[in-house]
């Protein structure tokens, strides 16, 4: 199955936001959350901040 990327390229944390959440928001499932943070270096993925903004995975099951 493919999961499009609704959000482009990169995404810029909001309040409230979770790596979850915003893999939800970019490609309609939590699952990716993972990719999200490979993607950024992250090691800790409970640790994001508003303003940051994240490079999102063109493919994330890829």
């Amino acid at each position: 199955m493919s999961f499009i990327n609704s959000c482009g390229p990169k995404y810029t944390v909001k309040p409230g936001d979770s790596l979850s959440k915003i893999s939800a928001t970019c490609y309609g499932t939590q699952d990716f959350w993972f990719a999200i943070a490979k993607e950024n270096g992250i090691k800790d993925p409970y640790i994001i901040y508003p303003k940051q903004v994240l490079k999102i995975p063109s493919n994330p099951a890829g």
